[in-house]
């Protein structure tokens, strides 16, 4: 049933120069088994015929706001506290939702007490042919004290796409603005040390790889990286471990920042071979 007056989800949709794919997202969206949901489509100052695009599909509950670039972080805040449904769903203006996605989402909400459901998603290429499928979420409420290790194994996976987030919970753990890579990385990790995490082992919705722009790898964009404020804090293992391998992917692409990381961050080196060798046993055991 629809409920004309606060949907149960409200799907945002942080929207920069994605004239080509936002149709078929929409539509996907659209074609849902779950109808009771309204459509957020925060315009962070597209150059293309984004807006056009995204205008041209007509249904009541889709609400276009337009601002100033300030990088997906900031159009996601803005769609969060726009958002007037229950839960959110943070959707990618590139990607699929599969008929029974928000569906599979949906049922994890009905257990007391969870502020966060996480399933699965494939992979596909521009044609839209299955690239891979990550079999790793872990089925069913997650342990209490556990998030953090579930979240190094990729047990629980929270990402655009994939996640409902009850909104109440949402506003107080917004994204971090600054940042403008790994920024997802860094409020998974506040969620996992805060959240009640509900799994789901079955996908949701396709990452169209074809569609994805390269990260920024600029060494004048460094300050602005979650790999050059790291919160590496001693005693917490498995924060540490997450963080090693975060570390790791930020030392690739600033090569020329390697003697800062290292110096930056020299009391904590030790832990990204210890994370490296965890990985490969969680590849091993969970299909990571």
């Amino acid at each position: 049933m629809i409920r004309s007056d606060r949907p149960f989800v409200s799907i945002v949709i942080p929207l920069y120069n994605k004239e080509k794919a936002i149709v078929s997202t929409l539509r996907s969206i659209l074609d849902s088994t779950f109808q009771d949901f309204e459509i957020v489509i925060v315009d962070d100052g597209s150059t293309d015929g984004s807006v056009s695009a995204a205008r041209s599909v007509s249904d009541p509950r889709i609400r276009l706001i337009s601002r100033r670039n300030g990088g997906p972080s900031a159009a996601r805040n803005t769609g969060a506290k726009a958002a007037k449904g229950e839960w959110i769903l943070f959707f990618d203006a590139d990607d699929i939702l599969y008929p029974d996605g928000l569906a599979i989402l949906v049922s994890g909400t009905r257990h007391k007490d969870v502020t966060i459901v996480n399933a699965m998603m494939d992979s596909v290429d521009e044609n839209g042919t299955p690239v891979e499928r990550k079999n790793s979420i872990r089925q069913g409420l997650i342990p209490p004290g556990s998030n953090l290790r579930m979240l190094f194994f990729h047990r629980i996976v929270p990402r655009s796409n994939n996640t409902l987030i009850r909104s109440d919970y949402m506003l107080k753990n917004l994204f971090d603005e600054s940042l403008i890579r790994f920024e997802d990385s860094e409020v998974s990790l506040r969620w996992a040390k805060t959240g009640v995490f509900y799994g789901i082992n079955k996908p949701v919705a396709a990452l169209r790889l074809g569609w994805r722009e390269a990260c920024f790898s600029d060494d004048a964009k460094f300050t602005k990286d979650w790999g050059a404020s790291l919160p590496f804090e001693k005693g917490d293992f498995w924060n540490n471990c997450f963080l090693a391998r975060i570390l790791s992917s930020t030392i690739k692409a600033y090569p020329l920042r390697l003697s800062y990381l290292e110096n930056k961050y020299s009391d904590y080196l030790y832990y990204r071979p210890i994370s490296d060798l965890f990985w490969k046993v969680g590849r091993l055991l969970y299909r990571v």
